[in-house]
């Protein structure tokens, strides 16, 4: 069959392959090591087209067969907002763990994607961003989208700081007050520790 992953990022997507149950909380996995876009979720695509069935390895040598080819509307955290994203020719396969968006996919598209403090921001053809996705503590950009209400113990749990770094350096005041709102995707914040709201960035970019 073919290689769905290469490239260096593989073993670490591979090594997801089957973790997630195909019920909520609904997991999306930004690779740029990943060559087809791939999910678990039948009711998430917005067509859907039966296939022989055809095999994939992945990096770890597992492999798994995809059944169906189709289009589905993921959503992608874009700061405060929630943006959505068309992803074309999505195989899929019940025996992966979540779904897998393919950063060549997206290339091929017209999209861009830049790598940097810890976000992988992802651009529109006419250079608009459409979302903005975390890394997560083991160093892969994911989404975890919950139940309305719930948020999965899946989900990387960050500060009130980590929050305003991650957001362009916001007010920390401003950055709380989204997180209690419920304003924020893709992360869990910590709003009980009463921690020093102290920048050193921002300080250096006041005093310049």
């Amino acid at each position: 069959g073919d290689l769905l992953w290469d490239g260096d990022d593989a073993v670490d997507c591979a090594a997801h392959v089957g973790d997630a149950q195909i019920t909520a909380p609904v997991v999306e996995l930004y690779d740029s090591g990943s060559t087809r876009h791939i999910s678990p979720y039948r009711d998430l695509f917005e067509t859907l087209t039966p296939i022989p069935p055809k095999a994939f390895s992945a990096a770890n040598k597992q492999r798994f067969d995809a059944t169906a080819v189709g289009d589905m509307v993921i959503e992608v955290p874009n700061g405060v907002e929630v943006s959505q994203l068309r992803l074309t020719e999505v195989l899929f396969s019940p025996e992966v763990g979540y779904t897998l968006v393919s950063i060549g996919r997206l290339d091929e598209l017209g999209y861009s994607v830049t790598f940097a403090d810890g976000v992988c921001t992802i651009y529109d053809p006419t250079s608009d961003v459409v979302g903005r996705v975390p890394k997560s503590t083991r160093g892969l950009y994911r989404v975890v989208h919950g139940l309305p209400g719930d948020v999965s113990a899946s989900a990387e749990t960050i500060s009130v700081m980590e929050l305003h770094r991650r957001m362009g350096h916001i007010s920390p005041s401003v950055a709380r007050r989204l997180a209690e709102n419920g304003l924020v995707s893709g992360v869990k914040v910590d709003l009980s520790s009463g921690e020093n709201v102290y920048c050193e960035s921002c300080v250096y970019a006041k005093a310049t």
